[in-house]
């Protein structure tokens, strides 16, 4: 009984302190799967989108609701055609995932 409790303690501790790659891995499948105008459009969100209201998570939104709220921050930002393109196929990217 003892050997078979020291075995199992002995496996749970090499368990636990092994590295955890799991989020790593994710992160760079992310950046991967993420169009060149998406990247561009994130680094836009990322500057530009949280001056006026802080970081939103994208999918804590709806796609009806970003419809309406890209529009109106897009003109508050001011930017230009490209960058609105750029952080539409950021936001509508990210959603689809």
């Amino acid at each position: 009984m003892k050997y078979i409790f020291g075995s199992f303690t002995l496996i749970a501790f090499i368990i636990a302190c092994s590295p955890k790659t799991s989020t790593e891995v994710v992160t760079e499948m992310e950046e991967v799967s993420m169009t060149a105008e998406m990247s561009s459009g994130k680094s836009l969100y990322e500057s530009r989108c949280i001056k006026c209201h802080g970081y939103k998570e994208i999918k804590n939104y709806s796609r009806a609701q970003w419809e309406k709220i890209l529009p109106a921050m897009m003109e508050k930002a001011q930017l230009a055609e490209e960058e609105k393109k750029q952080v539409h196929a950021y936001v509508f990217g990210t959603i689809n995932e």
